[in-house]
């Protein structure tokens, strides 16, 4: 399986390519060159593999000793969002109308309380370290709450069920682990009601 190395860029935060013309001009910029140089690489698979994502260490279940955070109400998360997202409100005030209908129950509400790619993850990350993440090297699928909802580091199981959904459409099949262990350890699934079987009685003539 093809491996590309990235570095995280000291300009944005975010993960660039090594080679690639975002590294290339970190190099000739005097504010970022020498940060760039010494930046950390890591190996990643190329974009477009298809195959079965190691993507470096995982956070097993059993190292997460978090407690469990009661989410906040949406009309609460709305006043946490910033005004810049305007998408992400106009999305989070009509799940607020419609609310009870429609699927994603277990996880309503998650997109907009989620930690954003950049300064939210790099703070979480700060503050709670590697238990906020299923992914703590890339900061990738955060089972916590951005630290402006005022929750602390606590698991949320809507990221947990959430990261749990995406590691099966992505492919990542030991961040699908963990998260079920997550979920089992800290109870986020509803318990089904047990139905009980109707027996019938068959009269003999």
């Amino acid at each position: 399986m093809p491996l590309v190395e990235y570095i995280r860029s000291p300009e944005s935060g975010r993960y660039v390519k090594v080679g690639g013309g975002t590294y290339n001009r970190l190099l000739k910029d005097k504010t970022y060159a020498s940060k760039a140089k010494r930046a950390r690489r890591i190996r990643r698979p190329a974009p477009g593999t298809k195959t079965k994502h190691p993507h470096g260490r995982v956070t097993s279940a059993r190292n997460v000793t978090l407690p469990k955070a009661n989410p906040r109400s949406l009309k609460r998360t709305l006043k946490t969002i910033p005004e810049s997202r305007q998408a992400r409100r106009k999305h989070l005030e009509s799940m607020m109308k419609h609310k009870g209908k429609g699927r994603g129950g277990r996880t309503r509400g998650w997109a907009a309380a989620a930690p954003q790619k950049g300064r939210e993850r790099h703070e979480l990350m700060e503050k709670c370290g590697d238990q906020c993440f299923l992914f703590p090297e890339t900061e990738g699928f955060p089972i916590c709450a951005a630290l402006r909802e005022g929750r602390g580091c606590k698991v949320d199981c809507r990221g947990v069920t959430s990261a749990l959904v995406r590691a099966k459409q992505w492919n990542y099949p030991r961040a699908a682990k963990s998260a079920k262990a997550l979920e089992r350890k800290y109870k986020c699934k509803p318990r089904q009601a047990k139905t009980r079987a109707k027996k019938t009685i068959k009269s003999t003539k």
